[in-house]
């Protein structure tokens, strides 16, 4: 095909061409004939060889029929001036008609497509360079196409638009595919991700469920087995609010069960005690204010009725719910053995107090009754001596006994003194505790007013008690003196009895005495009498020495009965009415061994050989133990202190077969005397002589060879006694 017509500029110069009308050139779109150049370019173009130009025209149309793009061009009146051959393939078919030169480029075009291409080609013809895209369906598949537009320029401007309309269907179809697969992989990237943050989200929420039910664990392990008593209650404002969830400790210190509690009859109400309920008040209005109360003591009133006192608070938890309701948590504190321990310290600190009281009597105490006890050694021991003199006894005996009574008195008041100190001399046997008593109910009825009856209540068959017999029947005859002065000079009864009975910790805190008594039974003696009784501020005095509510008393008979039993380990209790009289109660710890009876020792002949040496430094005690052994038979050497006692010891030792030693002299005592006589001869036998009892006195001789001991006062008969009875000891030594 040729297609050298659809170039208007093509010709050979110099010639003429003959007018032929296939070859007529067409009218240009301003109406001009066809022209000879008149331009520079177009005088440029025509210098050049006909050959060249053809050779030119001939290579250009090649590239131009044979790119892959569409290309044409139009006029100012949108006539074809030139179509590539992709053009008229590519659009033939679908258009029906392939354009010319010189045809219309918009006729064949649908009226919407034909207006869209008519303003590109205006913007175009004005001088603007158009880009646009274009899709059409040609054969059956959707073609894309970028286009672009720009005004053809001649020597008189511009005469047309070229247009170039690649085919970018590949290039579309791989977008698409890329954008596609972008799209697929984005979106999988996206589903990825989405799944890894789900997991992670999933993970994280299951690790903050299982640490939120690790807490939970914990606490409810806190909850469950906390000793502190613990509940939460639905709180409305009242006392009637039930407990919906308590630990073991709540149920077990209020005394109810589980189902008590999911059955709501567990309220602050039932465990309402009614002297603290303005104590709850409080503590409600509190709550109310603060959202808490400051702790409390009061006492709850379990299931059973009893009472446990506590330590208790309450506050509030989370929000009210719609309908206004909130909840509450409650703690109780079991205070039962702090108030235990309370009493114990208050009981404790009362025996403290009295310890201290004591120390300081036996102190006193002993100092008096060492110094008393040796004057009454001195009367004791001559008025005996004088009992057994031969000479004229009818003339002396009434005045001497008289003396004998007296001192002998006074002799018993020590006594007194050193068992309220604790300090008495026993000799402990197990006994029938029943009899002893029984024994002196004759003595005890010759000693009080005939108004007054002695009635026994002693139960047989008790089990033993380890006692002093003569101290026990003391204690039992102070206590009874006691009843029968409180009598007066009224009629009544003092009532003595025995038994045996439970002492549990309650009761063992209230008792008096020096120690707690261990829980379990016990042996009683009770002394009771239907006198004017005692009231409070009175039955706190009356253990005191030297108070009395009689005149004339010397207050020392009950402090020396609670002496005695604090010495035998056991404890009293005293219950006390005006009017209605006084009850003792004193109780013994049980013995294992059996009771031994107690039998008189028989008369028997005193009388012995050999020297004595007595160290007292007082002169009075020193004369009369001189006169009794020489009674006896003994020759006796005498010092007053204890250096002249060794000094003595010393020129007559190979002589001398007893020492009678006084404990406290000046100088130097009774205890360096003793060792240094051990070491100068270990085989003497001495005997120590002291106001204080044998156990006070001799503890610092325990294992150092003492023969013996003698508790001041005595008579001549318990001195020659006891001389004897060491002299004809094989040993030497006294028993342990």
């Amino acid at each position: 095909m040729d297609f050298s017509r659809y170039l208007p500029w093509r010709r050979k110069p110099g010639a003429e061409a003959a007018p032929d009308p296939a070859q007529e050139p067409r009218r240009e779109p301003n109406g001009a004939a066809d022209h000879e150049p008149k331009s520079a370019w177009e005088l440029r173009t025509t210098e050049l060889p006909h050959a060249e130009l053809v050779k030119s025209h001939d290579a250009l149309l090649g590239i131009l029929e044979n790119v892959s793009h569409a290309l044409w061009s139009v006029d100012r009146d949108f006539r074809v001036l030139y179509i590539n051959r992709y053009f008229r393939e590519a659009f033939g078919t679908n258009w029906g008609v392939i354009p010319e030169r010189g045809d219309s480029i918009l006729d064949p075009l649908p009226a919407e497509l034909a207006a869209r291409w008519r303003s590109l080609y205006e913007r175009a013809l004005a001088g603007e360079r158009v880009h646009d895209t274009h899709v059409y369906e040609v054969g059956g598949e959707t073609l894309h196409y970028d286009v672009s537009l720009q005004p053809l320029v001649g020597p008189d401007g511009i005469y047309g638009a070229a247009v170039l309309a690649p085919d970018v269907t590949a290039l579309r179809l791989a977008e698409e595919d890329r954008v596609r697969a972008v799209e697929a992989e984005t979106r999988a990237q996206v589903a990825e991700e989405a799944r890894l943050r789900l997991e992670k989200e999933v993970a994280e929420r299951r690790r903050a469920e299982e640490a939120l039910r690790d807490s939970e664990a914990r606490l409810r392990g806190v909850f469950s087995s906390n000793m502190c008593a613990i509940a939460f209650w639905t709180y409305t404002g009242t006392f009637g609010d039930p407990v919906v969830e308590a630990n073991d400790a709540w149920l077990k210190l209020v005394g109810y069960s589980v189902e008590d509690m999911h059955a709501g009859r567990i309220t602050w109400e039932v465990l309402q005690a009614p002297e603290y309920l303005e104590a709850d008040r409080r503590g409600q209005r509190e709550i109310e204010a603060y959202g808490a109360c400051v702790p409390y003591e009061k006492e709850f009133v379990r299931k059973d009725g009893s009472r446990v006192p506590i330590l208790c608070g309450g506050a509030m938890i989370g929000q009210p719910s719609r309908d206004g309701v909130r909840q509450g948590v409650a703690f109780a504190i079991d205070l039962t053995e702090r108030k235990r321990a309370e009493r114990e310290k208050e009981q404790l600190q009362r025996q403290l107090l009295e310890t201290q009281k004591l120390e300081s009597l036996g102190v006193l105490a002993g100092g008096i009754s060492h110094d008393f006890n040796n004057l009454l050694t001195g009367i004791l021991g001559n008025a005996s001596l004088a009992l057994l003199s031969r000479a004229d006894p009818a003339a002396v005996r009434e005045p001497l006994e008289q003396v004998v009574n007296a001192a002998e008195r006074a002799s018993d008041l020590t006594r007194q003194l050193l068992a309220y100190a604790g300090k008495g001399q026993f000799e402990i046997r197990s006994v029938d505790l029943s009899r002893q008593v029984g024994e002196i109910h004759k003595l005890l009825s010759a000693s009080i007013s005939k108004k007054v009856e002695i009635q026994l209540a002693l139960e047989q068959d008790l089990p033993p008690v380890e006692v002093d017999v003569s101290q026990i029947q003391q204690l039992a005859m102070n206590l009874a003196l006691n009843g029968a002065e409180a009598i007066g000079d009224e009629v009544g009864t003092v009532t003595l009895a025995t038994g045996e009975m439970h002492v549990d910790e309650a009761l063992a805190a209230q008792l008096l005495g020096g120690e707690v008594l261990e829980p379990g039974p016990h042996v009683f003696l009770e002394v009771r009498d239907t006198g004017c009784g005692m009231p409070p501020e009175v039955e706190e005095k009356i253990f005191d020495p030297f108070f009395s509510t009689k005149s004339g008393g010397h207050g020392l008979g009950l402090a020396a009965a609670l002496g005695i039993v604090r010495g035998h380990r056991g404890a009293l209790q005293i219950h006390s009415e005006p009017g209605r009289g006084t009850r003792f109660r004193v109780l013994f710890p049980r013995s294992s061994k059996a009771a031994s009876q107690v039998h008189p020792s028989p008369k028997r002949d005193l009388s012995g050989a050999g020297v004595v040496l007595v160290i007292d430094d007082e002169q009075l005690v020193l004369n009369l133990c001189a006169r009794i052994l020489k009674r006896y038979g003994y020759e006796v050497l005498g010092a007053t202190n204890g250096r002249r006692g060794l000094e003595v010891f010393a020129e007559h030792q190979d002589r001398i077969d007893l020492v009678l030693l006084d404990m406290t002299m000046p100088v130097m005592d009774g205890g360096e005397t003793f060792r240094e006589l051990r070491r100068q001869a270990p085989e003497v036998k001495v005997i120590l002589s002291s106001g204080y009892d044998e156990l006070e006195a001799t503890r610092r001789f325990v294992s150092e060879g003492l023969a013996g001991f003698i508790q001041k006062p005595y008579d001549a008969e318990q001195l020659a006694s006891k001389v004897q009875e060491i002299l004809q000891d094989k040993d030497g030594h006294a028993d342990d």
